[in-house]
């Protein structure tokens, strides 16, 4: 029965390989990234056009890609295409904190609820807008112009950004322009009637809180008493400010596209027929004024960027934490965005907008940009893709957390009645008949150890597939087919070597299964977007063991071993695969240990050191090389290396800091920290009733690999208790099959 269920399972790695290849889309699709500057969508600019961009907040991806409406068709058939993540430090449905993120390329947190920007001299209680920036700043700002628009409150957002733990630069975008010759304009706003809004501002403003220019008044709104809060999106008005600003090449203009917003802040008090009606109404709206846009472009050329800051309510409530973005222009082509940030056609990042406008305007900057400039990936039925794409990352959104859950809840309760029903030998020693008891239990562990695997093929599945029910039904059937395997080496053998392999097919493959693994990383929280997240680098370090270690048991091949774990930091180091510095050092130090030990090796033996600084050397080389190859492809581990070359170390010191900061908050707030305690108290209980050490002679080696690759994890990640917890899981369920139990049993 075994040889069938071994050839059963080559048959599944044989299908995976082909199903990773063709059937997943649609990341991974073959296709030219470009973004240098060609002739289309009928103008030729040059890096000193001027820039429009569209902030229309709170737009749903999915509504704007299944629009039938003229002017939409036409922005995503001649335009470049795709979701943006945007997460900030606050919240996916916080407008000012995702405005904010926009302007400082990095991850922002806004106080207060707007962001509010006004007209200079612009009466406020007990001053007016220029005396406010006078107050906040505590110095006299630059000469101010007429035709100024400030952002008062520039002292407070500083304030804020000073107390966030990573570097957030108020101002950034617009102190660049400046710097470099262009102008700022903001049009539009999200006011209300009782509530003025102008977040716009915390994009286009500098490090002073100023933008040259604008129309933010209540005049560029058109007066509509059947709308929410009484203002409408003006296309006439907008159009007509449009017309008389676009009158110098090296200007970057800001337009508010507010209806989404006000619609969505009135949400919850109408009922859902005046909601949609008021919905499409909005839509007929933006897509008037995407053509009269077009319009204007043939005769005053600028390229055009449309982007949503944050999600709305709707969206928040289906899970779709992703907005659109899209650029209109020469140097982008029609295709699916992609970045250096997320390795993904069709996503990018909301830090991805400042280095892309930057490389629109042909501006070089001495400033650290956190994120990478955008690209276009040319594929055949890309907005099909890019539709698929949102609906697949939806349904993964939507039950991973589930899933996750339950695999938590499962781990423990099969640990803890496993190991009852194993420890019922031991007590009734001499009466215990019932062999089925310890099938069971066996089957119990098993079906912990088999969930990885089960969460690394569930994406080959279709997404209505993606259920809890589906998941344990998929880990039942695949946790039978194991247990028919009597031995246990050879069935952990099967599943280790599938488990590893599998994962590491995958990143050679682009990471086809693992971004919609629901243990995988979150597109939509943009923690990670390639390689190997904490999730899975914790399964994939144990199995490795594990597999190395029964490789040798069962052939005797003793250079095996090294081969194996030797592969695994390959790929956990190679920047093309998605370098993991967390999981390079982990793993080196789990590895380490065990080849020490299972060659026996003498610490006085020259040859050791050797081997092992030239191991360091290679591993340092791949990182020097990740550092001198361009922004925009470079790893965590190159940018980290090149502060090291630039005398960065307070910025070092920052990444350090906020690492071990990220680590202490999740030790005490993360679920996975049940795993790890779980693990802890069962081996004392193993170790106190039964006198049996975890590990026998023979494989003691193995599991003290297993913990202090674990262990090494969780300190020099900054969600090590996750990574810490998915090796436990494996690897403590192996220890308990192989504990020997059934001797308690005669």
């Amino acid at each position: 029965m075994g040889k069938r269920v071994i050839r059963i399972l080559l048959f599944m790695i044989l299908l995976s390989g082909v199903i990773f290849q063709y059937a997943l889309v649609p990341n991974g699709v073959a296709g030219r990234s470009d973004a240098g500057p060609r002739s289309g969508n009928g103008i030729n600019e040059t890096g000193n056009h001027p820039i429009v961009i569209i902030t229309a907040d709170k737009l749903d991806s999915l509504e704007l890609l299944q629009s039938g409406l003229p002017s939409v068709q036409q922005l995503l058939a001649e335009g470049a295409c795709g979701l943006m993540n945007i997460r900030s430090s606050a919240g996916y449905g916080d407008s000012a904190s995702g405005y904010l993120t926009l302007g400082t390329g990095t991850r922002s947190k806004m106080p207060g609820e707007s962001g509010r920007t006004f007209e200079i001299g612009r009466p406020l209680p007990g001053g007016n807008s220029d005396s406010y920036l006078y107050w906040s700043l505590g110095k006299t700002v630059q000469t101010l112009e007429k035709t100024n628009l400030l952002v008062p409150e520039i002292g407070w957002i500083k304030n804020q950004a000073f107390a966030e733990s990573r570097q957030v630069d108020p101002g950034r975008l617009g102190a660049i322009f400046h710097a470099n010759g262009w102008r700022t304009c903001l049009i539009g706003n999200l006011d209300t009637f009782n509530t003025r809004n102008r977040p716009g501002g915390l994009v286009l403003m500098d490090r002073q809180g100023i933008i040259d220019e604008g129309n933010i008044g209540d005049s560029i709104n058109q007066d509509d008493f059947g709308f929410p809060y009484r203002y409408r999106f003006s296309v006439d008005r907008t159009i007509n400010e449009l017309r008389g600003s676009l009158t110098g090449a090296k200007l970057l203009i800001g337009v508010e596209f507010g209806d989404f917003y006000r619609l969505n802040l009135f949400r919850d008090e109408m009922t859902p027929t005046q909601y949609l009606k008021l919905k499409e109404t909005c839509w007929q709206n933006f897509d008037r004024f995407l053509a009269e846009l077009f319009k204007l472009r043939r005769v005053n050329p600028f390229v055009l960027v449309v982007v949503s800051p944050s999600v709305s309510k709707e969206s928040l409530a289906n899970k779709n934490l992703l907005t659109p973005v899209m650029i209109y222009g020469s140097t982008y082509q029609p295709g699916l965005l992609t970045s250096g940030t997320t390795k993904w056609p069709g996503l990018v990042a909301n830090i991805d907008l400042l280095p892309t406008l930057l490389q629109i305007a042909n501006i070089q900057t001495k400033y650290r940009l956190i994120g990478r400039v955008a690209t276009v990936n040319h594929m055949a039925d890309y907005r099909e893709k890019l539709r698929a794409l949102n609906l697949r990352l939806i349904a993964n959104n939507k039950s991973q957390r589930p899933i996750l859950d339950w695999f938590m809840g499962l781990t423990i309760f099969c640990w803890i009645t496993g190991l009852l029903l194993f420890c019922l030998g031991y007590f009734k020693k001499n009466r215990w008949q019932n062999r089925k008891i310890l099938k069971i239990a066996q089957w119990l562990i098993t079906f912990v150890a088999v969930i990885p695997l089960t969460l690394i093929v569930l994406p080959l599945f279709p997404a209505w597939f993606w259920q809890v029910g589906s998941f344990l039904f998929l880990t039942a059937v695949l946790s039978i087919l194991f247990i028919q395997v009597k031995d246990v080496n050879t069935r952990i053998l099967i599943l280790s070597g599938l488990i590893w392999g599998v994962l590491i097919l995958d990143q050679i493959l682009g990471w086809r299964l693992i971004r919609f693994s629901p243990l995988g990383y979150s597109a939509m929280a943009g923690s990670r977007y390639y390689g190997l997240g904490n999730e899975f680098m914790g399964v994939f370090l144990a199995a490795a063991l594990i597999f190395g270690h029964l490789v040798n048991e069962k052939q005797k091949f003793r250079w095996l071993p090294p081969f194996i774990l030797g592969l695994s930091i390959f790929v956990l180091s190679w920047p093309q695969l998605g370098a993991k510095f967390g999981g390079i050092l982990s793993g080196t130090a789990g590895f380490s240990y065990y080849l020490i030990r299972f060659y026996k090796v003498n610490f006085r033996d020259k040859k050791l050191w050797f081997f092992l600084l030239a191991g360091v050397l290679g591993l340092a080389a791949i990182g020097w090389w990740d550092s001198l190859r361009p922004p925009e492809v470079q790893t965590h581990i190159g940018r980290f290396i090149r502060l090291f070359f630039v005398r960065d170390f307070q910025q070092v010191g920052e990444i350090i800091f906020r690492k071990l900061a990220m680590n202490l908050r999740l030790t005490v707030v993360s679920p996975w920290i049940r795993i790890i305690l779980a693990t802890l108290s069962l081996g004392v209980i193993i170790r106190l009733v039964t006198k049996e050490k975890l590990g026998r002679a023979g494989d003691e080696a193995l599991w003290k690999s297993i913990l202090i690759t674990g262990i090494a994890a969780y300190l020099v990640n900054d969600a090590g208790v996750l990574a810490f917890a998915t090796c436990l899981v494996y690897g403590f369920s192996f220890m308990l099959l192989k504990m020997d139990f059934t001797r308690f049993a005669s």
